[in-house]
């Protein structure tokens, strides 16, 4: 009868170097308990770290991506949460509803000046990272345009909720 053997091959990226080699120590002490039980001379499982040529994500990619969601927090959530408040508390939204202004179409035309103000924020942020940082956008920036879109209106109505609850 043979013993059974095999070959962990464990990839990683470079810049990911002590992810990989604290896998590769874990797998090995793994592989050596296993073998222990065989008890052959020779270790029938065996691993294999190998570092692969792609490069993942540097440190700006993660901080660029840390900084983005926060302005979308910025543009959606604090916004309208400081704004609508003190609307109210000067008596401004009360006086709207004698104008032939409804109520859906002021929330509407917030809700599309903060869009484009967090578009045009977030231009400006990729335009800064891209050029002295050398940013790499992988991906389809029409998509990314969309999602950043739908995440301003997701948070704005949470801000609007905020701002609509809050007394002052």
């Amino acid at each position: 009868q043979t013993t059974p053997s095999g070959q962990a091959e464990v990839l990683y990226a470079q810049n990911n170097d002590q992810a990989g080699t604290a896998l590769t120590s874990v797998l090995q002490s793994v592989m050596k308990d296993i073998n222990k039980g065989f008890g052959t001379v020779s270790e029938p499982f065996t691993v294999k770290a190998e570092a692969s040529n792609d490069k993942g994500l540097s440190r700006l990619d993660y901080t660029f991506a840390g900084l983005l969601g926060f302005s979308i927090l910025g543009v959606g959530i604090f916004g309208p949460m400081n704004v609508f408040p003190e609307l109210k508390k000067q008596g401004i939204l009360r006086r709207l509803h004698t104008t032939t202004l409804r109520v859906w179409q002021y929330f509407l035309s917030t809700a599309a000046s903060q869009v484009a103000v967090g578009i045009l924020s977030f231009a400006i942020q990729f335009a800064v990272a891209i050029v002295l940082f050398d940013l790499k956008v992988v991906g389809n920036y029409l998509e990314l345009i969309v999602f950043l879109m739908l995440s301003t209106v997701m948070m704005l109505g949470i801000g609007l909720a905020l701002g609509g609850w809050a007394k002052n």
